[in-house]
């Protein structure tokens, strides 16, 4: 009777064993995203997010542009990452709203050296392979077009930075957007939305723009209760599988 009970119980251990063998390859397929031998990036954040699994799908079929042309990755011509139209425009439009966002933020403005120091920096944006457009675009997407002058530099440890400055009829900095009148990311249209996608060296970041609404808004927000523009986290982050030199 003994012997059939440690055989039985050893049967037992062996199935269980086995079953634990599995487990691992189990739990990590849940979270993990499947790729194809010709994948280059997963989804980090945003699995569950459309718009980040279709942004993974064009940076992996599309990653030597990416590599190469990254100012045209996402182009005008795109079917599903669009990019809006834009013009060109001088260099007065982008150093008078830079200084204007200064004067209204006071970043970085520690007595005149630190002024020295901003105007430094914008002349040398200038000189960094600049390219100034303005478009015409809901960029809070709250249903109004905003006029915004896009500003695109390369810069010596991110690669190419994209400034968004919301102007008036003027080509001053808009007043009415009390916030958000300056955001971050390369601008594109999907799905009739607008987006904002950087390239952060170890990772690829899109984010969403929604309207900023008063704080001491307590009802239901209206669209007289917009204020600006709200740019949130990473709405998307794609990861590299490995190193990706750009």
């Amino acid at each position: 009777m003994g012997v059939i009970m440690n055989s039985t119980l050893c049967n037992r251990i062996i199935f269980i064993g086995f079953i634990m063998c599995l487990l691992p390859s189990t739990s990590f397929s849940k979270v993990e995203v499947e790729t194809s031998p010709s994948s280059h990036f997963f989804i980090k954040k945003g699995i569950e997010r459309e718009v980040c699994q279709d942004f993974l799908n064009h940076l992996n079929e599309n990653v030597q542009l990416y590599l190469s042309r990254p100012r045209y990755f996402i182009s005008e011509g795109n079917v599903v990452f669009r990019a809006p139209p834009k013009v060109l425009a001088s260099e007065e439009y982008y150093i008078r709203a830079s200084i204007q966002s200064l004067l209204k933020d006071k970043f970085g403005m520690d007595g005149y050296e630190g002024w020295f120091k901003q105007m430094e920096g914008i002349k040398n944006n200038l000189n960094n392979e600049m390219q100034i457009y303005i478009t015409n675009i809901d960029i809070n997407n709250e249903g109004t077009l905003d006029r915004v002058l896009v500003a695109s530099y390369r810069n010596p440890r991110y690669g190419y930075i994209n400034n968004n400055y919301v102007l008036n009829s003027e080509g001053d900095l808009a007043a009415h957007f009390q916030v958000g009148a300056v955001s971050h990311g390369e601008l594109f249209l999907y799905k009739g939305k607008i987006y904002g996608y950087s390239d952060m060296r170890t990772y690829v970041s899109i984010i969403e723009f929604t309207p900023a609404y008063h704080r001491n808004v307590t009802n239901k927000q209206t669209h007289k209760d917009i204020i600006g523009l709200q740019a949130g986290t990473s709405l998307c982050k794609l990861q590299p599988l490995s190193k990706i030199n750009n």
